[in-house]
């Protein structure tokens, strides 16, 4: 609630905050699992919900850790009803209500029930849910119970439903409210050897729709009612007539299908035209990206030219021909003394907090170093990494959030100086042209992109990722500290020789960090990074498409990256070996481990 007023205080944009429903345990935005693993991205509305599935936690070991439940990654449904009060005069401009794949029937009482409370409070009263409207909310749906989730704590055991991730709903048929229908009015004509002729009427807006053609009954002619009867069913359309007229000569038959056919035309029809006053309209065509302004804006063109002439398939050693940049990402303190031994790496990307004592110790740098802000920037963080940044006059720095540029230049970093990481999103050459306008030149190509997608993408200032395991979770929801033991509760005797910060720690231990197993054997490793307190949930498999490098230089990449993660010293050792030789243009075969193509492969 403190983050939310400062937003509310220091932003002219009205702030809207999510109140009602179904919670994401990942940070908003920040959730490339459904992506990677079911091809359903979360960021384009398709998310399949991989975190409602059983899971079961173990050590890195294999040993299996208690838990309380098998739903590890699902968290309870918001309801903040109570919490109206707090949340206005917090500066609140707007509540968002879940509504992704629900009844009419939710959405009406959920609202209804919102929206007595915010009228009570602007009428003076005070607030006091009833026990009545509480149980409304509960019958509309709810996980386990409800959470007021994150208002007033960092993280909670008790806002995840661990026990069942299912949502349950109380309404029966005979509870459900009734919506209020839109009136019409209903005209048809139908007469034997003339065409079946419909009218609706709704305010303003007429629709005539013409069917079959009326045949001469030879038996027993269609009756007025039969004819009104087929006509009126409206139940699954937002429409209900309030007057219908038949007229008829007596004489004639109508097939009962003939007559659902008009009726399904003339209310999809009467529907289209009620809402095309609100329809988007198109972009302007000053909007539209030009890609001649782009190349001259960040000069391109150039350098495409000689990637083209280099002919990357041939074996020209690019690494030696100064073509393309190589870029290494490391975690812990083993994997950059392992990493500073490999030749032919322009900069090396490092977490923060690790850059800035790795700067103190050896200020003979011969490398550039590239100092990545957490995923996640909160204000106790950006407090405590302000000061330093401040001194860091010649140094450069990579975000992977807005708030994450936003501290950058509040603390004087020049935007030619910072990096763009994978989550800020550069889909469009249009985007891309845009962060290129406000001075970001180094940028990384979309990892949610396939080759085809690539394909028109100009990539030709990005780092492509041709080797790591993707973050395909961030979330507040510590696997650690709530099934396990907080490392920052240890006793003194545990925390003896030992860090108490796991993701400084996990790899010079080797042991700092959990697995997800879930219900198909695939492992996935989560590390609690304390300094943020956060939880980072890696793919089960690294992205690897080293055997692929003449594909991926085929979109003409400005650099390409390397992300190590969990490998050992050894393993960083070969997979070096395997890239260094398909950058001389040798023959590579697919990995002898499991592997992903991620999104590269897809259509």
């Amino acid at each position: 609630l403190p983050e939310i007023r400062a937003l509310c205080e220091g932003s002219q944009t009205e702030v809207e905050v999510f109140v009602h429903g179904a919670l994401c345990v990942c940070y908003s935005g920040q959730c490339l699992m459904s992506s990677f693993l079911g091809g359903r991205s979360a960021n384009r509305g398709q998310c399949a919900q991989p975190c409602r599935l059983p899971y079961t936690l173990q050590e890195s070991d294999g040993r299996k850790v208690k838990t309380p439940g098998r739903f590890l990654l699902s968290p309870k449904d918001l309801c903040a009803i109570s919490d109206l009060k707090e949340l206005i005069e917090a500066g609140v401009a707007s509540l968002k209500i879940e509504g992704r794949m629900k009844q009419p029937d939710y959405a009406s009482t959920v609202v209804s029930v919102y929206r007595k409370y915010l009228d009570s409070y602007y009428e003076g009263d005070e607030i006091r849910v009833s026990k009545e409207d509480r149980q409304r909310l509960y019958d509309s749906g709810n996980r386990s119970g409800f959470t007021d989730a994150y208002f007033f704590t960092h993280n909670s055991p008790k806002m995840m439903s661990v026990s069942d991730s299912s949502h349950e709903s109380a309404l029966s048929e005979a509870k459900k409210p009734l919506l209020p229908s839109i009136p019409m009015d209903g005209f048809v004509c139908a007469k034997a050897g003339q065409t079946l002729a419909l009218t609706l009427k709704k305010g303003d807006i007429c629709i005539e729709v013409t069917g079959a053609c009326c045949e001469l009954a030879k038996n027993r002619p269609t009756t007025a009612e039969e004819i009104k009867d087929k006509l009126c069913r409206t139940k699954d359309t937002p429409f209900a007539f309030d007057t219908f007229e038949v007229e008829t000569d007596g004489r004639c038959f109508v097939p009962h299908s003939a007559l659902k056919a008009l009726r399904r035309e003339g209310l999809i029809r009467l529907q289209q035209s009620c809402v095309s006053g609100y329809h988007r309209l198109e972009h302007p065509k000053e909007w539209k990206y030009d890609s001649t302004s782009f190349n001259t804006v960040n000069q391109i063109s150039t350098c495409k030219e000689n990637r083209k002439n280099s002919n990357y398939s041939k074996k020209n050693q690019f690494l030696l021909d100064n073509c393309l940049r190589v870029y290494l990402r490391v975690q812990t303190t083993q994997q950059l003394i392992q990493a500073e031994k490999f030749t032919q790496i322009e900069a090396l990307i490092v977490p923060f907090h690790l850059g800035v004592e790795w700067r103190k110790q050896k200020r003979d740098r011969q490398r550039s170093y590239i100092f990545a802000l957490p995923l996640i920037l909160r204000k106790e963080t950006m407090e405590a990494y302000a000061p330093l940044i401040r001194q860091m006059e010649d140094d450069f720095f990579e975000a992977s959030s807005y708030d994450g540029l936003g501290f950058l230049q509040e603390c004087g970093v020049p935007t030619s100086r910072i990096l763009l990481g994978e989550r800020i999103y550069a889909l469009s050459n249009y985007t891309r042209a845009i962060f290129s306008e406000m001075g970001y030149k180094n940028a990384s190509v979309p990892i949610e992109l396939s080759k085809k997608e690539l394909g028109y993408r100009d990539n030709a200032l990005d780092r492509f990722l041709v080797y790591g395991r993707i973050p395909l979770m961030i979330t507040a929801n510590c696997q650690k500290k709530w099934m396990h033991r907080c490392p920052k509760e240890l006793s003194q005797s545990e925390k003896k020789g030992r860090s108490v910060n796991p993701a400084a720690n996990r790899q010079d231990k080797g042991e700092d960090y959990l697995l997800l197993r879930d219900r198909k054997g695939k492992q996935f490793p989560v590390f609690a990074d304390c300094r943020i307190c956060a939880n980072i949930l890696y793919n089960s498999v690294p992205l690897d498409l080293i055997d692929r490098l003449s594909d991926v230089l085929s979109l003409h990449p400005g650099a390409l990256e390397l992300s190590f993660t969990t490998e050992s010293a050894e393993e960083m050792e070969r997979i070096w070996a395997r890239f260094s030789a398909a950058a001389r243009g040798e023959t590579m075969a697919a990995p002898d481990v499991p592997f992903t193509r991620g999104h590269f492969g897809k259509c």
